[in-house]
């Protein structure tokens, strides 16, 4: 330990024990088959720096698809329910109490609230094509946190246009 102190080397980064090199450290609280040359120590040998890049890298995988995936069913469901390909129903769309109460409300709604909808999901498209160029951690959750946002933005938007439109059609449409 005195060695990496006077070489200028960080003891918990430098490992002295024989058969590794400096920079090399044990995993900590991850079981890994001991060996001679362990000395004890538990947890896997990996290298410094590695763990993190290949971390993000599955990290922005698993956001990019989350978000493309999302945002591409949320641009379905904006189009289908608008074209009445998909009806009333209590899985998919606006609903609300009015858009609910009848078929017309519904189509009234969807129609109203197309544009903006899918525009919420094209931002979570946008987000999941930006995601995998994001250098680093911090950059990768603000670019998320940006597209999250903009997508429930503007999907609160739709349905608010969808819920006037529902409620503002002529007192014939409505159920009695």
């Amino acid at each position: 330990m005195s060695a990496a102190i006077s070489s200028g080397r960080s003891p918990l980064t430098a490992c002295e024990a024989p058969g590794r090199e400096a920079g090399w450290e044990t995993g900590a609280g991850v079981p890994a088959a001991a060996t001679s040359e362990d000395h004890g120590r538990a947890g896997p040998v990996v290298r410094k720096g590695v763990t993190g890049v290949t971390e993000l890298l599955v990290a922005k995988v698993i956001l990019a698809v989350v978000m493309a995936l999302s945002g591409a069913l949320i641009v379905w469901a904006a189009r289908a329910t608008a074209s009445g390909r998909l009806g009333r129903n209590e899985a998919v769309g606006i609903r609300t109490a009015s858009t609910l109460s009848s078929d017309q409300a519904w189509l009234a709604a969807h129609r109203a609230a197309r544009s903006v909808t899918e525009a919420a999901g094209w931002s979570a498209v946008a987000t999941a094509v930006v995601v995998p160029f994001t250098p680093g951690p911090g950059q990768l959750v603000t670019v998320v946190g940006i597209g999250t946002a903009a997508l429930l933005v503007l999907a609160l938007v739709g349905a608010r246009r969808g819920v006037r439109a529902a409620t503002a059609l002529p007192p014939s449409d409505r159920p009695s």
